[in-house]
């Protein structure tokens, strides 16, 4: 079963944070940068991973190519 994709915003929602309070954290941005960034189609893996750290998790990056065996790739 696939899991359900979620938007960062939805993402930081779920986990119980605001932006102000992910701002105070060490992520280097601003309330008003991490509304932005929540808004983005296209967000650079780097900064993905750091917004993601700082809600307390760890970002995985998952390949599938050709119907062939999921493959998890070091970042």
């Amino acid at each position: 079963m696939a899991a359900r994709r979620l938007k960062l915003r939805e993402l930081r929602q779920v986990i119980g944070e605001t932006q102000a309070a992910l701002a105070e954290k060490d992520l280097g941005f601003t309330q008003v940068a991490i509304s932005r960034l929540e808004q983005q189609e296209d967000v650079r893996v780097s900064t993905l991973r750091r917004y993601v750290e700082a809600l307390g998790g760890r970002l995985r990056l998952v390949v599938q190519v050709r119907g062939e065996q999921e493959r998890e790739i070091d970042l």
